[in-house]
């Protein structure tokens, strides 16, 4: 199975650069930084419920949510079970929040109906086998009212690597990433 196959290297790769992720993820700083943002643009009218990071990765994004939400149970989730060990250390190292909840989970398989007021995927869905089928699933999982805040790198991202590729007429790695129109179409089927 392709799909099994295929998270399971993510899963291999990411739990291996957990402990030097830090130091080479700028972009994903920066992708969180502003998710950050928008979080805290929302955070005062937003409803009642828990709010739930897919993608937790190290804490980029789970450090300012603990601050913007303290009275909300958190839910810091990962599909690799080394970035949750990740970010729990440095949760508990640097922010003071009463209610986090740390797990291993696939965001594409929630399994939840109604139940978060607030969403976050930080540079995740575009690691989704199925990006429409996942979206829908984080749409669900929101009550009546939440939010759903997404950062990825979209179609058209990593344009030097794609041309050095092509100049050393080697093939490009890189995953396909989605293109926005391909985003906004499963928000408003």
């Amino acid at each position: 199975m392709m799909e099994a196959s295929f998270k399971a290297r993510v899963v291999e790769n990411f739990s291996r650069s957990a402990s030097t992720y830090d130091c080479h993820a700028e972009e994903q700083r920066t992708g969180a930084a502003t998710l950050a943002k928008c979080a805290a643009e929302c955070a005062g009218n937003l409803v009642e419920g828990p709010v739930l990071e897919i993608g937790c990765g190290t804490g980029f994004l789970s450090e300012p949510l603990a601050a913007l939400f303290p009275g909300r149970r958190l839910e810091l989730t990962d599909l690799a079970p080394a970035m949750v060990a990740h970010c729990r250390q440095k949760m508990a190292a640097e922010a003071a929040h009463p209610d986090i909840c740390y797990r291993v989970l696939d965001g594409e398989q929630l399994g939840s109906e109604g139940r978060y007021a607030l969403i976050c995927a930080s540079f995740v869905v575009h690691w989704f086998a199925d990006l429409r089928v996942g979206l829908q699933q984080l749409l669900t999982a929101l009550k009546p009212g939440g939010r759903l805040l997404c950062s990825y790198p979209g179609a058209g991202s990593y344009a030097e690597w794609h041309r050095q590729c092509a100049r050393q007429g080697v093939p490009c790695s890189a995953n396909a990433l989605p293109d926005l129109e391909s985003v906004a179409r499963v928000f408003t089927a």
